[in-house]
């Protein structure tokens, strides 16, 4: 596997050293060979940016002279389709910063917590062209493909899930824990939005305080700590299947 290659820019070097420290530890436990570069202005990361194609910048949002999010604009009227991840403290500059498109945004003070989730999207999202598009099910004496595209959604049920699938009046039994089904169907567009529902992107109508609405008109729960999540890999999903500019 050729080794990813990850920039980092943080204008504060006690921060810069511990972030790359990080990155490099979650990367290593992923199993995911990278080169990182760090910088500490914007100014020195397009420097390199001048002989290096970079897979992911993870950025500081307060920077001198100019802003991890004026950058990432600038990137983006470039048609630049480098991903971007925001480290910063600056948590009121969350929504500012989806101008932007970036894959996530981890918060200096919860940043062992974030960490590991935006690193896994990013790893997730990578490998998504190399998944199969239909998901096999084992029921009794048959085996049967359905598209991922018309599955509404997993809603799990005490011993087994619940799979809704778009066009039939009633759900499919599948024993394989909501754990395991998150695993293999998130980088296919699936977002978790409660502890008990599995939700296909490609039937999202509206995300709100509380719920979600879906192409068949029915309505589902979302838990409030899910609700950023949701919200983010839901722009992210409709950026990369250009419904977003």
């Amino acid at each position: 596997m050729e080794p990813l290659k990850i920039a980092i820019c943080d204008d504060e070097e006690t921060a810069l050293a511990i972030i790359e420290s990080a990155v490099r530890s979650t990367l290593a436990r992923e199993g995911a060979p990278a080169e990182l570069t760090s910088c500490v202005s914007i100014s020195e990361l397009r420097r390199w940016m001048e002989v290096t194609v970079f897979d992911l910048l993870m950025l500081d949002i307060d920077m001198p002279q100019t802003s991890g999010i004026a950058f990432g604009q600038e990137l983006r009227e470039q048609n630049s389709r480098t991903e971007i991840i925001y480290i910063s403290s600056r948590e009121d500059k969350v929504f500012d910063s989806l101008k932007v498109r970036p894959l996530g945004f981890v918060r200096k003070n919860h940043f062992l917590e974030d960490l590991p989730d935006a690193i896994g999207l990013f790893l997730s999202q990578r490998a998504e062209r190399t998944l199969p598009d239909r998901l096999v099910l084992e029921q009794r004496d048959t085996v049967r493909l359905v598209e991922l595209k018309d599955i509404l959604y997993l809603e799990g049920a005490r011993n087994c899930q619940m799979l809704h699938i778009a066009g039939e009046r009633e759900p499919i039994a599948l024993r394989r824990p909501m754990s395991e089904m998150e695993d293999e169907l998130a980088p296919k567009g699936f977002i978790r939005i409660h502890k008990g529902y599995l939700v296909n992107c490609e039937h999202i109508q509206l995300i709100q305080e509380g719920q979600v609405r879906l192409s068949n008109g029915e309505v589902l729960p979302l838990s409030r700590r899910k609700v950023l999540e949701a919200k983010q890999r839901f722009l992210i999903y409709m950026r990369t299947h250009g419904a977003l500019g």
